[in-house]
């Protein structure tokens, strides 16, 4: 988890804009808060509703595909155009 955690974090800093990075830094850290509560409650009410934890993990499955479907439309900057820049 923390490669993945820190592949994010510097491809997020190379997708904001410089004069709003706190911003963007800000909705980042929100929304993966949110995902660590939601992601177990979805998971524990179909669990809970279906009485099956295949249904729940394919419950999940659904937003880690919905998720690769949303990056397959960031368009990334080639590595040679994006500037070098200390944070």
């Amino acid at each position: 988890m923390g490669a993945s955690q820190s592949t994010s974090r510097s491809l997020m800093s190379k997708l904001t804009p410089p004069d709003r990075k706190t911003e963007f830094f800000g909705f980042y850290s929100f929304f993966g808060k949110s995902s660590a509560v939601l992601g177990p409650v979805v998971f524990g009410l179909v669990s809970y509703l279906t009485g099956n934890q295949r249904n729940a993990i394919a419950s999940i499955a659904f937003f880690f595909i919905t998720g690769l479907v949303i990056l397959l439309f960031v368009k990334d900057a080639p590595a040679d155009t994006v500037p070098d820049v200390i944070l």
